[in-house]
């Protein structure tokens, strides 16, 4: 099903969000996941909205996240733990800043020292 919304409460607890900025991909990713993200457009969409609000958005999002893991029948304590908000960038959803950094780091390690 494809969800096209104004409220974010209406999209909050889908499986996955498509950020589309002026026509162009710039996100897709489950929500809790660009939330943990505090530079992604999601997220700062999220903010806009006020501390208290954005915190509401953020559980609703949280607990979402958590009972699809739970539900998942592959899902075991060691095999899927749960994520929470003080994990780093490493399992962040990919983004196009994240795709830039990682496309020059390629490029940067193809290149020799020529002097």
């Amino acid at each position: 099903m494809l969800t096209i919304a104004h409220r974010l409460h209406t999209i909050i607890d889908s499986d996955r969000i498509l950020v589309l900025e002026r026509g162009q991909l710039v996100e897709f990713a489950p929500p809790y996941d660009l939330l943990r993200n505090r530079k992604s457009f999601f997220s700062k969409l999220v903010s806009q909205t006020g501390k208290k609000e954005a915190a509401k958005l953020k559980q609703m999002a949280k607990d979402m996240y958590n009972l699809v893991l739970d539900a998942s029948p592959n899902s075991s304590p060691a095999a899927s733990p749960k994520r929470d908000d003080s994990s780093g960038e490493e399992g962040q959803p990919e983004t196009k800043e994240r795709k830039g950094k990682e496309k020059k780091k390629k490029q940067g390690k193809g290149k020799s020292n020529q002097t």
